[in-house]
């Protein structure tokens, strides 16, 4: 029997992922830099000023936020949505461990990937119409746990740049990475 005979849908999982199956069609050695992901770095790197390729460690964080706000938003209209159990925590994480890398390398002190989500959108939306569809609920979802994890973000800095002085001044090593931090 054919195999079309079997299959609804005839496609083969190669296992290569759909970044990788990109980056080498379009002849490029990252993911990041290919047509899926350069729209959202670019807008990143407009909102906050920062060159994209100047800085390692922004550029690090530019690729984190995009990735994860990709992540974020699929798993929410997959119907996921960020909480303190199970695969909605991993959501929870991921939103901010983004955050962080915001907060830590690009100097966002306040909620701002949700502002991002257009250009994911624009990017992607004509083959997952599900981003257009639920953008209001990813955007407001994605909004209300930044604000959180700023806020968050805001208290702990504060904590630990005052710790870390203190340390310093009694001669003390400072934790690798409390050094990133940076006063408000």
């Amino acid at each position: 029997m054919a195999l079309s005979s079997h299959c609804p849908k005839r496609v083969i999982d190669t296992g290569m992922g759909f970044e990788r199956l990109c980056m080498a069609m379009q002849g490029k050695t990252s993911n990041y830099d290919t047509d899926i992901f350069t729209p959202m770095i670019q807008a990143i790197a407009t909102l906050t000023g920062i060159e994209y390729g100047a800085d390692q460690k922004s550029d690090v964080a530019m690729r984190v936020i995009a990735d994860h706000i990709r992540t974020i938003a699929f798993a929410i209209t997959d119907g996921q949505l960020p909480s303190n159990a199970k695969a909605g925590y991993v959501i929870r994480r991921i939103l901010r461990r983004a955050v962080r890398y915001g907060y830590t390398f690009l100097g966002r002190r306040e909620a701002f990937m949700y502002s991002l989500l257009p250009v994911l959108i624009e990017t992607m939306g004509d083959a997952y119409p599900e981003l257009i569809a639920g953008r209001e609920l990813i955007a407001k979802v994605m909004r209300e746990e930044e604000e959180s994890s700023c806020a968050r973000w805001r208290r702990v800095s504060v904590c630990w740049i005052s710790r870390s002085r203190k340390r310093k001044k009694a001669g003390k090593t400072v934790p690798r990475w409390a050094r990133c931090l940076r006063p408000l």
